[in-house]
């Protein structure tokens, strides 16, 4: 027993001590110190972003409380005789207000009248409306600057802006540049994903498939010119300070909001901010920040495959309508399964075409994220892509080459004629056909891959027909025929090899794949699920 636990020990130790070393060379290889470097890049830029937005909200938050104390000296001016303006409420009640030590209108914007004495449940109503109409009085002259409080703040506003107008610019450009950079950063973020220790232990090089993308250096904030805004048409007019709570509540004001803060990367370049920082953190509605979705697991091969196809429809200077067709019919035959995706392949076509990758960074993208399997039918969509428009040019037979080089697929050396028609190989003299040797076994297809059933589901003739079924109307030779006859060709002898990988499945059950319909009835009261229901 003994030696087994020290067996067991000693293998377990060797093990760890492996891991160890091999986790070592893993941290010393270039792609894992590129990757690192595109982390720390990363959150240097979201910490200088997040520095840059707290002065701002800072700016915004000391504007709002020089608002608050100014428009609350306003009120102060405002005496509680006021009040018998309003209807319902007479001299008796204001006097009752003032014995209770309420001399302004400040002090009665937070107070409940039906604490005060001698004040019953009707008058205190009268006075909850008065006061909402002085409030409303009162913010109009504010904010028309019609009192000396509203000025006094205007002219500390005017005084700051006059103060901090450089440094509010120098930020807006530094926010716009550093933002910028961000974003592009983020390009390299999934490639960085795709280096890990596990691909290191299984020899995965992938620092080959990513040397287009290592190479690039990474992006800095640069400088940048705002536009120069417009002199105001109007002289500056003060926001709506905020006020107490239960003033809040009782003139229902909104408060002014801090400057909002966007969701946190990945997000697409953020419009320039305004030059007038001051005027915008005043006006600038409150925004919660959006909480980043967590991205479905087939959008990153979809996107992968669609830069591949651009990068090909791209190599001889423009992108033709046919050769959108072929990337999307692919798209479809290949994604059209899920419906979250096929929601997301025009999105992403628009996107991607709008800033087509390099060739490098795409065939590295599509090898870290489509399975080797289904690269020789990613190829074939290259090779519809490059023949959508026409003959197929120097620059197309190029880069298939590179592409199948970089995919590991074999190329297809036959000549392309026009709309992407092969031209048939010379017929080879006829010849008797040959037997196969004795003893050699061909392999069988996949009767499951074809129909898409997985290998631990157990088989049952509904099954076989309900997946029958729906590949057969995807499959349908009309629906394809939109984007050309080869796909509607390509659509029929896919339904040729479903049908005959349902009947080599189905056969042992001895049960037809295709039921008969039933006859109709002869009998018009015929209705079988009534009758079992009344017991007929």
């Amino acid at each position: 027993m003994e030696t087994a636990f020290l067996i067991f020990l000693i293998v377990f130790l060797a093990g760890a001590a492996g891991l160890a070393v091999a986790y070592w060379r893993y941290r010393t290889t270039p792609a894992r110190v590129w990757k690192a470097r595109v982390f720390v890049h990363i959150r240097a830029l979201q910490l200088r972003q997040q520095a840059i937005r707290d002065k701002v909200v800072r700016v915004g938050t000391a504007l709002a409380r020089l608002a608050d104390e100014a428009f609350t000296r306003h009120l102060r001016t405002i005496p509680v005789e006021r009040l018998e303006e309003c209807p319902g409420i007479g001299t008796v009640t204001v006097s009752r207000l003032r014995a209770a030590g309420y001399r302004c209108l400040a002090d009665v914007v937070i107070i409940r009248f039906e604490n005060v004495p001698e004040i019953r449940q009707p008058q205190a109503n009268a006075l909850l409306a008065g006061v909402k109409t002085l409030l409303k009085d009162a913010r109009s002259r504010f904010d028309a600057g019609a009192c000396p409080e509203a000025q006094e703040f205007r002219r500390q506003v005017d005084s700051m802006r006059a103060t901090d107008l450089e440094e509010a610019d120098r930020q807006a450009r530094e926010l716009v540049a550093v933002e910028s950079a961000l974003h592009e950063a983020f390009d390299a973020y999934p490639f960085a994903r795709e280096v890990t220790f596990l691909r290191f232990l299984l020899r995965q090089d992938v620092g080959q498939l990513l040397a287009g993308v290592m190479s690039r250096p990474l992006p800095e904030p640069r400088a940048v010119t705002l536009p120069v805004p417009p002199p105001p048409a109007a002289p500056f007019t003060p926001a709506p300070p905020a006020v107490p709570p239960v003033a809040t509540v009782i003139a229902a004001e909104p408060t002014p909001a801090p400057f909002p803060l966007p969701p946190k990367p990945p997000s697409p370049p953020v419009p320039l901010p305004p030059a007038d920082l001051f005027r915008a953190a005043l006006d600038a509605p409150t925004r919660a920040p959006t909480p980043p979705a967590t991205e479905h697991p087939g959008l990153a091969p979809m996107r992968a495959v669609i830069g591949l196809g651009f990068v090909v429809a791209k190599v001889d200077g423009r992108i033709a309508q046919s050769e959108r067709k072929a990337i999307r019919a692919f798209l479809e035959q290949r994604f059209g399964h899920d419906p979250v995706l096929v929601r997301n392949i025009d999105p992403l076509m628009e996107r991607i075409e709008k800033a087509v990758p390099d060739e490098a960074a795409a065939i590295a993208a599509v090898r870290l994220t489509v399975p080797a399997a289904d690269l020789p039918s990613l190829y074939q969509c290259a090779e519809q892509v490059a023949d959508a428009s026409g003959d197929r040019n120097q620059k197309e037979t190029e880069i298939l080459a590179r592409i199948a080089a970089g995919l590991g697929v074999a190329a297809n050396p036959l000549p392309t004629t026009p709309r992407g028609k092969q031209t048939p190989a010379p017929p080879a003299p006829s010849s008797p056909p040959r037997q196969p040797d004795a003893g050699l076994t061909l392999p069988a297809p996949d009767h499951r891959t074809v129909l898409d059933i997985a290998s631990g589901v157990p088989l049952d003739p509904d099954l076989i027909r309900r997946r029958y079924q729906l590949l057969t109307e995807k499959l349908d030779p009309a629906k394809a025929a939109s984007f050309g006859p080869e796909f509607a060709r390509m659509a029929e002898e896919k339904r040729k090899q479903v049908r005959a990988a349902a009947e080599a499945l189905i056969a042992p059950f001895n049960e037809p794949l295709e039921k008969a319909a039933p006859p109709p009835p002869t009998d018009l009261r015929h209705n079988p699920d009534l009758d079992d229901v009344f017991g007929a």
